[in-house]
């Protein structure tokens, strides 16, 4: 019996040894489950802030480069737009001067033309007065008697006929002399030239040996 009960005694020790053991073994592996599995967090939650970083600085690299690029496009563009303007203005004032130095050029042409004209125009139309006076019939001579009677001065009518019309001189000088008193209300007319261009159906006339003025004349 005695022994028996060492024996059981024994054998309950041993149990109680092995159990302590035993939980002593799962505390240690339940232990170091869990340091490795906290540590691989730690690394893990890092390392999304990290990526983020690396992230954004690579946004802030790129829009630091847009923003030269955008820069330098710029003031490419105001730079030839620059030029530009300048060369549409340098043509501009090319234009104007060429444009300015032709206007004196017709202005000094139309001036030296001018007197030639003048003298071409008045040279012609005295050509047909001249032949017109040419081909008046000559006055009649008369005979003066030894009486107290005066002799008696001849009507003259000088009719000047072209195309189908007919236009007397004294009506053309005395219209020539309303037109220029109409412009010229307080003048006086102390000689008055006449030169009729049939061809033309115009009259130039020259007051007082300056004024000088055409009309109409309507056969």
């Amino acid at each position: 019996m005695a022994t028996t009960k060492k024996t059981t005694a024994k054998k309950t020790t041993t149990a109680k040894t092995a159990e302590k053991a035993a939980d002593t073994t799962t505390a240690a592996a339940k232990k170091a489950a869990a340091t490795p599995s906290t540590t691989a967090t730690a690394k893990t939650a890092a390392t999304p802030s990290t990526t983020a970083t690396k992230a954004a600085d690579k946004v802030e690299e790129a829009k630091a480069v847009v923003e030269k690029k955008v820069e330098e496009t710029k003031a490419a563009v105001e730079k030839k737009a620059e030029k530009a303007v300048a060369a549409v203005e340098k043509k501009a004032e090319e234009v104007k001067t060429a444009v300015e130095k032709k206007a004196e050029e017709v202005k000094a042409a139309a001036k030296a033309a001018e007197k030639p004209v003048k003298e071409a125009v008045a040279k012609v139309a005295e050509e047909p007065v001249k032949k017109a006076a040419a081909k008046k019939p000559a006055a009649k001579k008369t005979t003066t008697r030894k009486t107290t009677k005066k002799a008696v001065e001849p009507t003259v009518e000088f009719v000047i006929q072209y195309d189908d019309g007919e236009e007397k001189y004294s009506d053309i000088v005395e219209n020539a002399k309303k037109t220029y008193l109409a412009d010229n209300e307080d003048a006086e007319i102390k000689d008055i030239k006449v030169y009729l261009k049939p061809v033309d159906k115009k009259a130039y006339c020259v007051v007082n040996g300056t004024d000088e003025f055409e009309m109409d004349v309507y056969f």
